[in-house]
């Protein structure tokens, strides 16, 4: 039988964060901004999470912290 997850993650630091459209020239950033719309970033996070399982009657609900990376292409919300 199939059971449930619910994880909660807050981020307590951001480590690293960085506009990945840097690494290219003027005319390929003006493109990707205005024309594309991308606003790629990479970040390197210290968050705080907690984890609740439930399968077959059985529980259990785990917390800590972790360390994690995301890249992403359009603002997140």
């Amino acid at each position: 039988c199939p059971g449930e997850i619910d994880i909660a993650m807050n981020v307590r630091q951001v480590l690293e964060a960085e506009n990945l459209l840097d690494n290219f020239g003027p005319l390929t950033r003006f493109l990707a901004r205005y024309v594309l719309r991308l606003k790629p970033g990479y970040f390197r996070l210290l968050s705080d999470f907690e984890v609740e399982l439930a399968a077959g009657g059985a529980s259990s609900r785990e917390s800590g912290d972790t360390l994690h990376e995301i890249v992403a292409f359009q603002p997140i919300v």
